[in-house]
């Protein structure tokens, strides 16, 4: 989700791990064009998966980077995070894994959001169980946070 160009598989195909299944989601249409322009094994696809019908079916897991990035107004950012992580989480099999930049970062920026990730693990648990691995090595300025199902 936010596959842009498809840098994410073509790092999978340069290491000879490529997926038996990939479906790039990106809201930007000329990120898609890109993607799908520069001949990978997957399939890329723009939609606003918040506005628009999920456009593939479930995936095994649903990964996401960057998404999270943008500042909003007022408690939009978290409106945003909770419907989105929801429907990710409805469209995975296994798990979910995405970035969100952290309240740690040497960088600051006034259009980026900041979290604390101790906040944002705690409420991650509180909606998707325990399963929840939060990895802030990922980058300086990011923390990954990985969530699997264990039903």
């Amino acid at each position: 989700l936010g596959c842009g160009a498809g840098d994410l598989l073509q790092h999978a195909v340069a290491s000879g791990a490529v997926p038996a299944r990939y479906d790039g989601l990106d809201i930007v249409e000329s990120f898609v064009a890109e993607g799908l322009a520069r001949g990978l094994p997957g399939r890329f696809h723009s939609c606003d998966v918040l506005e628009d019908e999920w456009p593939v079916g479930q995936a095994d897991w649903i990964i996401a980077n960057g998404i999270f990035a943008l500042a909003q107004a007022g408690d939009g950012w978290w409106t945003r995070y909770r419907r989105l992580s929801d429907k990710m989480w409805r469209q995975a099999k296994t798990g979910m894994a995405y970035t969100i930049i952290s309240t740690n970062s040497p960088k600051r920026n006034e259009e980026t959001r900041y979290c604390d990730p101790g906040e944002i693990l705690n409420e991650a648990i509180a909606r998707f169980g325990d399963a929840v691995l939060l990895d802030h090595s990922y980058l300086p300025n990011d923390f990954l946070l990985v969530v699997r199902k264990t039903r």
